[in-house]
């Protein structure tokens, strides 16, 4: 498979600029919302059952979450009359999502007439902003699979996600919205993923420690402010010295597929 097929830049077809100090306000002025995630049950070999105790480096307050639907109304930002559409929107993050969905002809199209009075979401789609601590241990590959596995509330996995970095990824080397990526296109097998942790978790590794399972096929990497990744395949943040918390806003998909999400991205800024 192509890196295209598990990948995809559109960071040139929306600029993200605008919203960011915004919306990291948002995340910082509701840490009463913030729900802590527990992302490592993803490399315990049984990402369907109980988490257990959390290994050192990925316990509570390393990964954290905030749903779009708990983030409160804006006051402020809803009497702005700053010669733009804010007063349409909740908060930056909600303007974000809905120019966004608009731009790139995104599923579940928003309603101007109502999105004002009330924040909607289906149960198929996911908005969230997602945190990590720059202390996490280690952060090997993922996997999503209809056998458990990034899974939505609704039981569904998340098939893909476009994946929007709010503040943190300057340790890649460019801006701080600009992360990067690495995925396995061909790495798909889910029964061979949870074997590998399985073994890691039996031989009491430290997190630290976690490797990813062994590689099939093409590994790529793709930087970008506004990147569409296929959690279908192995994918992982790119490997970094990190030195700062990240913050990303994520919309991502438990019934529409990388490449139905691709094709209608691709149609919109054609």
């Amino acid at each position: 498979m192509a890196k295209r097929d598990a990948v995809f830049d559109y960071s040139g077809s929306f600029d993200t600029s605008s919203y960011l100090t915004d919306i990291a306000n948002v995340w910082s002025n509701n840490t009463a919302k913030q729900s802590n995630a527990r992302f490592d049950v993803m490399w315990s070999g049984n990402p369907g059952g109980s988490p257990g105790t959390a290994l050192s480096g990925w316990e509570a307050g390393k990964f954290k979450t905030m749903a779009v639907y708990d983030i409160p109304n804006d006051t402020t930002y809803l009497k702005r009359d700053d010669g733009t559409d804010a007063k349409l929107d909740y908060t930056a993050v909600h303007r974000l999502i809905r120019n966004i969905k608009s731009a790139f002809n995104l599923p579940n199209a928003i309603n101007n007439a109502t999105w004002p009075d009330e924040y909607t979401s289906v149960a198929d789609e996911q908005h969230f902003l997602w945190w990590t601590s720059k202390d996490v241990a280690s952060q090997p590959m993922s996997l999503s699979n209809a056998a458990g596995g990034m899974n939505a509330l609704n039981g569904n996995h998340i098939q893909c996600g476009l994946i929007i970095p709010i503040s943190g990824f300057s340790d890649y080397g460019g801006d701080d919205n600009v992360g990067s990526w690495t995925v396995w296109p061909t790495s798909t097998n889910w029964t061979t993923f949870n074997n590998h942790n399985t073994t890691l978790k039996d031989a009491s590794t430290a997190a630290a420690s976690y490797t990813d399972p062994t590689k099939v096929g093409s590994e790529f990497a793709q930087t970008g402010s506004v990147v569409l990744v296929n959690f279908e395949n192995m994918h992982k943040p790119s490997v970094v010295s990190r030195t700062k918390d990240q913050l990303s806003l994520m919309i991502t998909w438990s019934n529409k597929s990388y490449a139905d999400i691709k094709t209608l991205i691709d149609a919109a800024i054609a």
